[in-house]
Parts: structure tokens; C-alpha cells; sequence
């Protein structure tokens, strides 16, 4: 399992550079996607602001941004599985998971390879 948070900061000038309001740390099970995180990210994150709507502002934690990574912009390339260059199993299925990769097609030399997923993985 991998873990994530989500984070209620407040709006500064630079890009991600305010204080953390409010945080939940959870677990990302492997067989969740994009899909099912971005309602979980939702779904937390509108409460934590609620509840800093009704209890206010109890923590103002400075970001060290020592410990930042910058998330360049997706390209579409990106979202293409390549079999033979994408190295192993494991990062296939992370990219299939993160895109939301349902049904492709890729072509090799006079092969076609049909892969067909649903919302459940198995490595």
C-alpha cells in the first residue's frame, strides 16, 4: 500500500506555497484508480473544509518545500502504453491505473494485442 493526503493550504501568490490548514492521510489500495481516488480526494477534501467552515482554522503548518516535487503537465504521449519500452509489469499496470486506461490496442511488428480491464487488478 501507498500512502497520500489531502491538504487544505491557504492561497499564496506562488504556486502550492501556503500554509497547511487542514490534512487526512490515507492508504491507496492497489486496485484503486484515478477514478476512485479523485472521489476520495473529493470526498475528503470537502470535509475538511467544512469542517474549517464550522470549527475555523486550528493549525497553520508551514510547507517545507524542500520536500516538493513539480508535476509537469501530462502529455499525450504519455497516456500510450508501450509494451516493449515500458519495462514491467508493475509500471504498466501504475500507468493503466493513473490514465484510467481501459480497452487499447497496440501494435506490434503484424501482432495486435487486445487487453481488456475492469475495476479490479491482479499483479
Amino acid at each position: 500500500h501507498t500512502e497520500t493526503a489531502v491538504c487544505v493550504i491557504s492561497m499564496q501568490k506562488e504556486l502550492d506555497a501556503g500554509n497547511i490548514l487542514a490534512s487526512e492521510t490515507f492508504a491507496i489500495d492497489d486496485n484503486e484508480n484515478s477514478i476512485i481516488l479523485h472521489e476520495k480526494f473529493s470526498e475528503i477534501g470537502s470535509n475538511l473544509i467544512i469542517d474549517l467552515i464550522h470549527n475555523g482554522i486550528k493549525m497553520e503548518i508551514p510547507q517545507d518545500h524542500t520536500l516538493a516535487t513539480y508535476a509537469h503537465k501530462i502529455i499525450k504521449e504519455e497516456l500510450e502504453l508501450q509494451l516493449i519500452t515500458d519495462s514491467t509489469s508493475k509500471e504498466i499496470f501504475n500507468k493503466i491505473m493513473a490514465f484510467n486506461i481501459g480497452n487499447f490496442i497496440q501494435k506490434y511488428r503484424t501482432r495486435n494485442y487486445f487487453f481488456f480491464f475492469s475495476n479490479r487488478f491482479f499483479i
